[in-house]
């Protein structure tokens, strides 16, 4: 198998071939938000064609959202993401990367985004100086692939909170627990409730 690392985009300048008046903001803010891109989908595909439909979907939303500001990247990005996770070329099914929840995924990928090139780069006219500020770059891009290699091969965990007293006089107890990872609620063995969605922390209401 061909190495990862061997597509994934460096737009690092090499020692000593940076400029000395740095390198303009706004190419810099695209090629790091690129970087970060990269450096997620490694984490999640093994198989470089794969990683290439990664980039392609990168590509057509960065071309449809072109913009150099937050806003601009935030959405070319999560459309790409999203649109990378949800494509079975890509990510295909019954694989780990298959069974994580993509909004709390896309969630991480905007906060690393914000913690990262948007705050090290704030957009605007001029130079920065790559060397300068790729250290915070670098430290958001890690945190968050820990946070998707750590959603890949660990299930989310469920810790409970209130639990149902037993034998209970009440015919729809409630019930609370706190959840590592947002995502949807499935019922089973008699159990149903209206809420769906876990955020954090849900009450579940059962009728048992």
């Amino acid at each position: 198998m061909v190495a990862n690392t061997q597509i994934v985009p460096k737009p690092r300048l090499l020692a000593g071939a940076e400029p000395p008046d740095g390198v303009p903001v706004k190419l810099l803010r695209v090629a790091k938000t690129a970087e970060t891109f990269g450096a997620v989908m490694t984490t999640l595909v093994s198989e470089p064609s794969s990683q290439l439909k990664a980039w392609k979907h990168f590509a057509v939303n960065l071309e449809r959202d072109f913009g150099t500001n937050d806003t601009a990247l935030e959405s070319a990005t999560g459309a790409a993401f999203n649109n990378s996770l949800q494509d079975s070329e890509v990510v295909p099914a019954g694989s780990p990367a298959s069974t994580i929840q993509k909004d709390t995924l896309v969630e991480k990928m905007t906060q690393a985004l914000k913690d990262g090139t948007f705050k090290a780069i704030p957009d605007g006219a001029g130079s920065v100086v790559e060397s300068a500020v790729v250290a915070e770059i670098e430290t958001a891009t890690e945190a968050l692939n820990t946070a998707v290699l750590d959603a890949a091969v660990n299930p989310p965990t469920l810790v409970e909170v209130t639990l149902v007293p037993s034998p209970s006089l009440v015919a729809t107890p409630g019930y609370s627990f706190s959840t590592s990872e947002n995502g949807t609620i499935s019922y089973a063995g008699g159990c149903s409730s209206t809420t769906t969605s876990a955020f954090g922390f849900l009450v579940r209401h059962a009728n048992l």
